[in-house]
C-alpha cells in the first residue's frame, strides 16, 4: 500500500518552526522568548514568493495564523511541515510522485 503524501498548496494546513517566521517583529510581539523547536500549529498557506532571508533570495511560503491577526507572514519552505492536504488543483509542488493527481 502506498503512503498518501500531504501536498503543499493553497489552503494546506501545517506547522511552522517559530524561530524562522518573518518578519520577526510579528513573532517577537506575540512571543518575546521563543524556545528552540517550538512549532506553531494551524498555519494556512496562501502562496509562494521570493523574499530576502538572511541575505539570500529564497523561496518562501506565505501563510496566515491565528496568533498573527491582520497580516501575512512568511517562512522558508524547509521550515513548513504540511499536516493537512491542500485543495486539489492548487498544489504548489507536484514533485516526482505526482502529488495532487487525485490519489
Amino acid at each position: 500500500m502506498t503512503k498518501r503524501r500531504n501536498c503543499l498548496g493553497n489552503g494546506a494546513i501545517g506547522s511552522v518552526l517559530a524561530k524562522n517566521v518573518h518578519p520577526s517583529a510579528h513573532l517577537r510581539s506575540k512571543f518575546p522568548i521563543v524556545n528552540a523547536g517550538r512549532r506553531l500549529e494551524g498555519a494556512v498557506t496562501h502562496g509562494l514568493d521570493n523574499f530576502h532571508v538572511r541575505g539570500k533570495l529564497q523561496l518562501c511560503i506565505i501563510f496566515t495564523h491565528s496568533d498573527f491577526p491582520g497580516g501575512e507572514v512568511y517562512v522558508t519552505k524547509s521550515s513548513f511541515k504540511v499536516t493537512s492536504v491542500a485543495i486539489v488543483g492548487n498544489v504548489f509542488d507536484r514533485g516526482p510522485k505526482g502529488c495532487g493527481k487525485g490519489r
